[in-house]
């Protein structure tokens, strides 16, 4: 038989209790709270790649001090009024210093994104830019059914203008069709899931090169140096040719092409960004050869091409597997062993697989 408990200490034992829920609940109002980042109401998005989403955007917070959210909601009768409440219900940009936030909302159903904009960041991110960015290279993503890359993708254009308001881009221009622009922000639709051909360019021409034995493989491109390889790739770019089967690049390189999306806006930032690379040296080493910048331009990483049937070609695939990119978009080796080693033996490496030179 058990004795009952004196109601004295009863009393004392459930005001304690109270006393400490309300000092846990007043000290939670202060805490600082992670926002949620990504909310994938549509369920469009894998575990892996939204947490990459969320990861991403929390390195630009604490790096960039802006607060960007995404949110998927299928079949939303008005995307411009969701957008706008939901950028005040979650309060959007008050994870920011500076109150600076932006908000993607994507509407798989009706086929539908509209990128919100806090006035703190308008003056950078005008109606122009960001239709430019949702049209040129959101959509391409999308219609691929790569909305995920899409929204990294579009990240890495938000955080570059943040770092250079001044620059104006291809990306800030507004096609005439692209949709009239809403407030803070523009709404811009696309065909999910439907497939893109690459477009083939042809050139007439008169090939002086005798004609291939049936054992020697495909023919070879014209003696290219590995410079002016990276030369006509940027040329390639600059004319909006996103043809896979170019002789610039190396076989496995073109059978990774052919399934790869290459929207306008990464073509322009391309040929830009390859602009301001200082060339430091070309470095070749049996059939492999190396573009390297210099050291100190962490956003010129270098390209990796490979001897075949006599000519240089660009080695996209070994470039896509051990070049890596942090949100500031500055290069980073992710492992060795990928053959290219020889042409950084003077440069000093750090743990992260940044260089810097020796």
């Amino acid at each position: 038989m058990t004795t009952p408990e004196k109601p004295g200490k009863a009393r004392l034992l459930a005001a304690f209790a109270a006393l400490a829920g309300a000092v846990t609940a007043t000290a939670l109002l202060f805490l600082p709270t992670d926002p949620v980042r990504v909310d994938d109401r549509a369920d469009i998005l894998d575990p892996l790649r939204e947490q990459a989403i969320a990861d991403y955007h929390a390195a630009v917070l604490a790096d960039r001090d802006i607060d960007l959210r995404v949110v998927t909601i299928a079949g939303l009768d008005d995307i411009d009024r969701a957008a706008n409440e939901l950028y005040r219900e979650m309060r959007v940009g008050s994870a920011s210093r500076d109150g600076l936030g932006a908000l993607l909302l994507v509407d798989p159903q009706n086929a539908t994104v509209r990128l919100e904009i806090g006035r703190g960041l308008e003056p950078v991110f005008t109606d122009a830019f960001v239709i430019g960015v949702e049209t040129r290279q959101m959509v391409p993503f999308f219609e691929d059914d790569r909305i995920a890359d899409g929204i990294l993708a579009t990240t890495e254009l938000l955080v570059a203008r943040a770092e250079c308001p001044t620059c104006e881009g291809a990306v800030a221009r507004a096609p005439e069709d692209a949709g009239d622009s809403a407030g803070g922000g523009a709404r811009t639709t696309f065909d999910l899931g439907l497939r893109r051909s690459f477009a083939v360019v042809e050139v007439e021409a008169v090939d002086t090169r005798p004609p291939a034995s049936p054992s020697s493989g495909p023919a070879a491109a014209p003696s290219l140096a590995p410079e002016a390889v990276v030369d006509a790739y940027i040329a390639a770019m600059a004319a909006g040719n996103t043809s896979p089967d170019l002789d610039i690049y190396s076989r496995a390189s073109r059978a990774m092409l052919a399934n790869w999306t290459v929207t306008p806006a990464q073509m322009d930032n391309v040929v830009s960004a390859h602009a301001a690379c200082p060339l430091d040296r070309v470095l070749a080493e049996g059939d492999r050869a190396v573009l390297r910048y210099a050291a100190s331009a962490r956003t010129c990483s270098p390209y990796f091409l490979v001897r075949e049937d006599g000519a240089w070609r660009l080695d996209f695939t070994v470039m896509q597997g051990t070049i890596r990119f942090n949100h500031r978009n500055e290069w980073h080796f992710t492992g060795a062993g990928h053959g290219y080693g020889f042409a950084f033996r003077d440069w000093r490496f750090d743990r992260n697989g940044f260089p810097a030179a020796s």
